[in-house]
This record gives C-alpha cells, sequence and structure tokens, in this order.
C-alpha cells in the first residue's frame, strides 16, 4: 500500500520520549491497513489520524508548548529553567528565583534609641548585682560585685603596713578605704555665732560639738575603724553587737553612745513623718509650696536661717559637695533642726557610720571622721600610737 508523502511523519529517537496527554499512543500487533481505513501503521505504532497534526510544524510546536516551564532533564538535554515572567519583564527588574526575601521593617531613629536604652532584665535575686565573691582570693582589680555592692574598676595599691585588721575580709577591703578623703567637720565661724536663731537651734538639737570646740582627728585610726565594722554590726544575734575591735580594743558604737558623748537624751524617739511639700513650704519661706520635680532644691530660694543651716549641714551633718542644690535628704534634715523638731540624731549618725562603711566607693568621703574619733578616744585615750598624725 502506498501513503500520500503529506500523511507521513517520520520520528526521531528523541521524539520517543514523554509526549503530551493530547496524543494517543497505544501499541497494536495484530491491526493492518485493510482492517482499518484510518489507522496508518508507522513502525509498529499506531496513531489515530484524528489526533495526528496536519503537519510536522504544528506538532512540533505542540510539544515544545507542552514542556514548556517544566524543566525534565533526561539523557539528551540539558537543563531546562524557568523562563522570566512578563510582570519581570515589564518592569525592567532582573527575575529572582528561590523563596522571597522577607520584609524588612523600618524601625524609626526614637525607637531605635529606646531600645540601646532600655537595661536588661535584674537577675532572680532582685538584684543588680551579682552575689559577694571573694575579693581576697581572687586578687582581681576589675569591676565586680561584692555584697551586692558596686566595685571599682580599678584602685591604686595601699600599704599595708602595721595595719590593725580584725575581720576576714578587712586587707580586702582596706585599699578602698585607704584612698578615700574624710569629710572634716568645720567649726562654726563667728559672723554664724552672732545668728542667735541658728544658735538656739542648733543648742536645743544638741548637735553644739559637732560645730564648735572639735578636736583633733586621725585619719589612720579612722580608717581603720571603717574597715573593721562588720555587717552585721547591727544584728543581734551577733556576738560582737554594736562592736568594733580596733588595734585589740573594742569600741562601743551605738545610738545611745552618741547620744551620751553629744550629752543629747538617749530616749528614743519616733520617725519624723513630714511631707516633702511641707518641708519645701517651710524651708523656702512659704515662696515654694511643692517640691520641684527635678528633685532638688535650688539653695537660692532658701530663707536666711535655713540657707545658713544648710551651708553648716553640708560640711558637718550631711557632707556633700553640691551645696549649691538641696536633695531632699538634706532638705529634711535641716527643717528637722530648724524646726526644733524631736528627732534621734545619735540614731541618724550610727546608720549613716554604716552605711558608709559598707560601700566602695572610693570617691565617696568618710562622713563624721571627728565624731568618730572622739567618739574612740573617748573610750580608749591609749589607743594612739606614734605614728598617728592629726589631720
Amino acid at each position: 500500500t502506498s501513503l500520500a508523502p503529506g500523511n507521513i511523519v517520520d520520528y526521531s529517537e528523541s521524539d520517543e520520549s514523554p509526549i503530551s496527554k493530547t496524543v494517543d499512543v497505544e501499541v497494536s500487533a495484530g491491526k493492518n491497513v485493510s482492517e482499518d481505513p484510518d489507522v496508518v501503521i508507522m513502525n509498529e505504532t499506531t496513531v489515530s489520524d484524528k489526533s495526528l497534526p496536519t503537519n510536522s510544524e504544528a506538532s512540533v510546536a505542540r510539544r515544545t508548548r507542552s514542556r514548556a516551564g517544566k524543566g525534565v532533564e533526561t539523557a539528551n538535554t540539558p537543563v531546562q529553567t524557568p523562563k522570566p515572567t512578563r510582570s519581570a519583564k515589564g518592569t525592567g527588574k532582573k527575575p529572582l528565583y528561590g523563596p522571597p526575601k522577607p520584609v524588612s521593617k523600618v524601625i524609626p531613629r526614637n525607637e531605635e534609641k529606646q531600645k540601646v536604652k532600655k537595661r536588661k532584665a535584674p537577675p532572680t535575686s532582685d538584684s543588680e548585682f551579682e552575689p559577694e565573691t571573694d575579693v581576697a582570693a581572687s586578687g582581681s582589680t576589675s569591676r565586680k560585685s561584692i555584697g551586692r555592692k558596686k566595685v571599682p574598676r580599678s584602685v591604686p595599691y595601699a600599704p599595708l603596713d602595721n595595719v590593725s585588721f580584725h575581720l576576714e575580709n578587712g586587707s580586702a577591703r582596706w585599699k578602698f578605704v585607704y584612698h578615700r578623703r574624710l569629710a572634716l567637720e568645720r567649726n562654726l565661724k563667728e559672723d554664724i555665732l552672732q545668728c542667735q536663731n541658728v544658735v538656739e537651734a542648733i543648742e536645743y538639737a544638741g548637735l553644739m560639738k559637732t560645730v564648735c570646740g572639735l578636736d583633733k582627728c586621725y585619719d589612720r585610726l579612722v580608717k581603720e575603724f571603717f574597715i573593721n565594722v562588720a555587717e552585721n554590726c547591727d544584728d543581734p544575734a551577733s556576738p560582737e553587737y554594736r562592736q568594733v575591735f580596733v588595734r585589740g580594743k573594742c569600741v562601743k558604737l551605738s545610738p545611745t553612745v552618741i547620744n551620751q558623748y553629744l550629752q543629747r537624751n538617749t530616749k528614743e524617739v519616733a520617725d519624723l513623718k513630714v511631707t516633702d511639700n511641707e518641708v519645701c513650704k517651710v524651708i523656702t519661706g512659704g515662696r515654694l509650696k511643692v517640691w520641684p520635680t527635678k528633685a532638688k532644691l535650688a539653695a537660692t530660694s532658701l530663707s536666711p536661717l535655713y540657707a545658713i543651716l544648710n551651708r553648716v549641714s553640708a560640711h558637718n551633718w550631711v557632707p556633700t559637695t553640691h551645696s549649691g542644690d538641696v536633695a531632699r535628704g538634706l532638705g529634711k534634715f535641716i527643717y528637722i533642726v530648724g524646726t526644733k523638731a524631736k528627732f534621734d540624731y545619735g540614731t541618724y549618725f550610727f546608720h549613716e557610720t554604716l552605711s558608709h562603711a559598707m560601700t566602695y566607693a572610693v570617691e565617696k568621703p568618710v562622713a563624721f571622721p571627728t565624731l568618730l574619733c572622739n567618739v574612740i578616744l573617748e573610750q580608749h585615750p591609749d589607743i594612739l600610737r606614734s605614728t598617728d598624725v592629726p589631720c
């Protein structure tokens, strides 16, 4: 049987690979041309004439369209990559492959500053500092936390010759106390002594021995006393309750002992309860009725009486180098003295001494050195050494 040249399609080996589902292919072993005039036999593969394209170019184009975008890899053909979409061509951008990138979030500058300034959450101990470490064993001078207290980054060496250490950590604390300066009290000047209302207020408070006729102060003795103040000095369960051992002698330190030295009444007095606004109104002579929100009051706004008491207190009772500003604690103290309110000054000096003794801040001056030195010498006049030099 002869076939027309236009109905013959020549397939190569590469065309025997799987093609689109639109072409129906099935193997036929027993059919011929005479039995079915609509069937053409080529290489024992039967293909329905109804599904064949009219020409080879249309068949190739159809198979090309059906395979586009699939990227089928065979042994004889290279790996096909997907073509860029029309949207990428239209925008003029290069096509991107792979998973899409996450959209970056733009953070305003003010939010970035807030994140930077935000402090870290405190540890589980609800404390800003780490637990106590053994500084004597480590010997390090880097910034660490000892007993929940900040320690300076580096402290110069301090000589240990002839220093009396009663506590185990005394040698480690010595260099921090050694480099602290003493906030020496000052005697009242003649112009202040002529102000009758100021002198009466100080005499009523029983603080004249802290501002007049001050005795000598010995720097080394006071600092050795400070390093031997135990943390549990005010603990009734401690065997050394309110006792400080200096140079082999026991010095009694308590509110009662301090009040006796000041010749004040030793009876306990309840804590004074007064608001900051009331303090501000009194010490400014009524010019200000509300304590400033910036936490400090300008010394220029004080009345004449409290301006003088502020100068005396900044040197003798509440040591500070910022005499131009009045903090809340300083303002309350001069309010108590000026109004002649009942107050236990012995308890105040006692607790402030413990607070100053426990700190590791080198820049913080030692408070009430002359008062403490006089309390020590009153109990043990022979405690001085030939090397002690008065300030």
